[in-house]
């Protein structure tokens, strides 16, 4: 983890300014303005509390412009030439931009961005319909910093079919070295299996390989596709503000809220740990004090299939990402939250549990005497640093 020299002061400054947006009528301000509001904001508190605040000048708005295009789209399978030609003209105009409370720039490339996404969503599934044949001498550049930026969607569509061919030959070439070092195996074994294991083709190994890279492929889409605007830009305003210092990360309020949550050992829920299971969203255990261990109906094994806020219709959470279902399950103290869970012999029972507070004890420093002849030795165990910022 960085040190974060400067998280409590900015962000505490950042959702002094949220909260005046709340409470003095202000909330119908629009999104760019709020977003402009972000930066400046954090630009200030910088300016006010860093030792050494960097200038904001050509260089700076540079600096950013080039880290946000590497975060973004680091191996150039998104972005065109003639996106980048867009956006060029920002590239020494951000810092103009911060001065003058605008984020032209960040919501150009958002709108590029997603346009692109949709594109290369669609490029990969037409790709990976069609088998691939391993004859032709290709070469396949892998460093993004040698990469230059495609012309235009044709270009696009041909570096992504490099790209997917590569990764489907590496899964090809695993698949042939199992089954060759199974059929090695079961050539030399003293006892033949009665029905020995079928071996496959080669056309059937790149059609196995293929489907495996498809389906990671979507689940990089489907994990691009939940990247909120927020989160993009968060990135946007990261790059702002590690260009003024490496040490300094801005937090997203929901960022923000786990960030607290991991310092300081606490949070507000019922006090299960989830995992995903297939797409399945089970419980693994559940933190001894917690409400849910308090309350008792909840088991380990057990599978969330709905979640409601109180009386509240509930979500069905089947197919949902963990995150999500952490989400609906955590809320304000003493707020009760209804959980449809399977049990492992398939019955279906509805779980009412009041939130409360939960203590990840396990985050938390222990210490003992150790007494021996030679005499006591004292032993501390410090599992992470934590600290309530509160």
């Amino acid at each position: 983890m960085k040190n974060r020299i400067l998280i409590p002061i900015l962000i505490t400054g950042l959702l002094a300014v949220f909260f005046s947006f709340k409470y003095t009528g202000t909330e119908n301000q629009s999104s760019e303005e709020r977003k402009a509001l972000v930066v400046t904001s954090l630009m200030r508190a910088i300016d006010h509390v860093h030792f050494a605040a960097r200038e904001l000048n050509d260089s700076f708005s540079d600096r950013v412009y080039h880290k946000v295009l590497d975060e973004m789209d680091y191996e150039k399978k998104f972005f065109t030439q003639g996106d980048i030609n867009q956006l060029k003209k920002y590239e020494f105009k951000i810092d103009d931009e911060i001065k003058n409370g605008r984020v032209d720039f960040y919501l150009t490339l958002a709108e590029i961005f997603s346009k692109r996404l949709n594109d290369a969503d669609s490029i990969y599934k037409e790709i990976l319909s069609k088998p691939f044949t391993f004859t032709a001498k290709e070469t396949l550049q892998t460093n993004g910093d040698k990469l230059n930026w495609v012309s235009d969607e044709k270009g696009l569509k041909e570096r992504w079919r490099a790209y997917l061919k590569y990764r489907v030959l590496d899964k090809y070439s695993q698949l042939k070295d199992d089954q060759k070092k199974r059929k090695e195996e079961a050539d030399t074994a003293k006892v033949k299996p009665e029905k020995p294991e079928p071996y496959k083709s080669d056309a059937e190994l790149e059609a196995e390989a293929r489907e495996s890279v498809r389906k990671n492929q979507q689940n990089y889409f489907k994990r691009l596709h939940k990247w909120k605007d927020e989160d993009k830009f968060a990135l946007f305003v990261n790059a702002i503000s590690t260009t003024e210092d490496p040490h300094t990360d801005y937090l997203p309020p929901k960022e923000k809220q786990r960030f607290d949550e991991s310092m300081s050992g606490t949070f507000y829920g019922i006090g299960a740990q989830l995992k995903d299971d297939n797409g399945k969203i089970k419980i693994v255990s559940i933190v001894t004090g917690s409400p849910c261990w308090k309350q008792g109906d909840l088991k380990a094994g057990d599978e969330v299939t709905k979640v409601a806020q109180g009386d509240k219709e509930p979500v069905d959470v089947q197919g949902y990402e963990i995150e999500d279902v952490v989400s609906l399950i955590r809320g304000p103290k003493s707020t009760e939250v209804r959980l449809t869970v399977k049990r492992v012999d398939g019955t279906i029972k509805i779980i009412s549990i009041q939130r409360g507070e939960v203590l990840m004890e396990e985050k938390f420093a222990k210490s003992a005497i150790i007494k021996s002849n030679e005499g006591n030795v004292g032993y501390i165990y410090l599992p992470e640093f934590y600290a309530d910022f509160q």
